[in-house]
């Protein structure tokens, strides 16, 4: 910060005010003592001030003494008592104008699929896949300061168009299963309503520096996909249809948002997650959406 001393300046800021006395200080240039908090470097130098501002990177505090002087200090440089003082200062304190505040969402999906099965019946016979699917989230602070206090919550949404018959799966089939099977026993169907199947999660953000990116994996929902040994029958699969993601404030005022979903429901956003949220929503975040929306 220009024109204040160096952080390299520490231990004789320090050793200087160990000098000055109590007396030196007069009382009336004290104008919020209660602000004052008694900062103790890892060498034991101590210092009354009050906190000013914080550098863009998290690295430097800049303090106020009771004169009116300012300085700067390396955080990593104080007791660690003093390190979670700063850190609860930050998180009590409250945001800038949200109008003010700038951030960038990046999307990068993350697949992983599971060994595929065979499903199988007298006359018919696929193979079934089942893929978790999910979301890393990059979260990039651009307002120039560094911000505390934000939640970042995220709805992740796969189209569920096929179901598989569990007892069809051909190495759960003991040989009196196998009898019960004929070319009656469908293996899969294709669900004629299709419903939105969800993944909410919210997470606590931690203090954000200016322009380094934060990464958050989101929670995954299981896509299935059926591929018929035959030619004469279609494959399904469930349809990743996307996921939405905001940033908000302790106030829950939405200070940043985006969104990446398949055309066909562009429509839905937050509004019409919250509407047709599911009340039987389980405690890790799963649900289906009421009255599902219909693709075009």
């Amino acid at each position: 910060m220009r024109g204040q001393p160096s952080y390299r300046l520490l231990p004789s800021i320090f050793a200087t005010l160990a000098i000055l006395s109590g007396a030196a200080l007069a009382q009336d240039q004290i104008e919020n003592e209660e602000d004052l908090h008694r900062f103790r470097d890892k060498e034991g130098h101590e210092i009354d001030a009050k906190i000013v501002s914080f550098s863009s990177d998290w690295r430097q505090v800049q303090i106020e003494r009771a004169d009116g002087h300012r300085f700067d200090l390396i955080i990593t440089r104080l007791s660690l008592d003093d390190q979670q003082f700063l850190r609860n200062w930050l998180l009590n304190r409250e945001l800038p104008d949200p109008s003010s505040l700038r951030f960038d969402l990046s999307l990068n999906r993350l697949e992983k699929s599971s060994a595929k099965q065979k499903l199988a019946n007298l006359v018919d016979e696929a193979t079934w896949e089942a893929q978790e699917v999910g979301f890393q989230i990059g979260v990039t602070n651009l307002s120039r300061l560094p911000l505390a206090n934000l939640r970042l919550e995220y709805c992740l949404l796969v189209e569920d168009a096929v179901e598989v018959k569990p007892t069809a799966v051909r190495p759960l089939l003991s040989n009196e299963d196998q009898e019960d099977i004929d070319e009656a026993t469908p293996l899969w169907r294709a669900k004629r309503d299709k419903p939105l199947h969800y993944q909410f999660g919210s997470v606590e953000l931690p203090p954000l520096a200016f322009n380094r990116v934060h990464q958050v994996d989101t929670a995954s929902l299981v896509r299935d996909a059926i591929t018929p040994e035959r030619s004469s029958r279609l494959g399904l699969e469930d349809r990743l249809v996307g996921i939405m993601v905001r940033v908000t404030t302790g106030k829950e005022v939405v200070v940043a948002e985006k969104a990446d979903l398949i055309r066909d429901y562009a429509a839905i956003d937050w509004a019409v997650f919250l509407n047709r949220r599911d009340p039987s929503e389980t405690e890790s975040g799963t649900g289906e959406l009421v009255e599902a929306m219909v693709a075009n």
